[in-house]
Order: C-alpha cells, then sequence, then structure tokens
C-alpha cells in the first residue's frame, strides 16, 4: 500500500482536510460517476463542516481502489 493511501486511510477531515481534498480531486479525475457525490463531500469540508463517518470511508475505498487499479497497471505495463 502507498504511503498517500495509509495516510489517507488515518486522516481525520477536520483535522488535516487537504489531504482529503487532494485524494477527492484525484479520485475525480477518474470516478466520473461519483463526481458530484465527491464534489460535495469536497465542499463539505472546505467549508469545515462534519463529514459523515460513511462518506469519509466510501471515499477511503473509491481511493483504495484507485491505487489498487494504477499498481495493476504499473505491473502489467
Amino acid at each position: 500500500m502507498r504511503e498517500e493511501s495509509k495516510a489517507l486511510l488515518k486522516a481525520d477531515p477536520q483535522g488535516n482536510p487537504s489531504l482529503i481534498i487532494g485524494a477527492i480531486k484525484e479520485l475525480q479525475e477518474f470516478e466520473k460517476d461519483e463526481y458530484a457525490r465527491l464534489d460535495s463531500i469536497r465542499k463539505i469540508i472546505q467549508d469545515g463542516k462534519p463529514v459523515s463517518k460513511y462518506e469519509i470511508l466510501h471515499t477511503r475505498a473509491l481511493y483504495e481502489q484507485l491505487q489498487h487499479k494504477e499498481e495493476y497497471q504499473r505491473n502489467v505495463d
């Protein structure tokens, strides 16, 4: 697991919003079906409002999937 993934798994959106926001922006480039949902979460975090644990877990799961896809692609290439 990449260091960014490990950090994201431990990140508190209120304590380290830039890490979560960065992951969301990266995900939005690849997860077109989830773009609106991720954008909503990003805006909530940027406004300093609390985000549900479910939304953060969902974002982390998507990010992990992206990391696995990238690792797989590097191994195939």
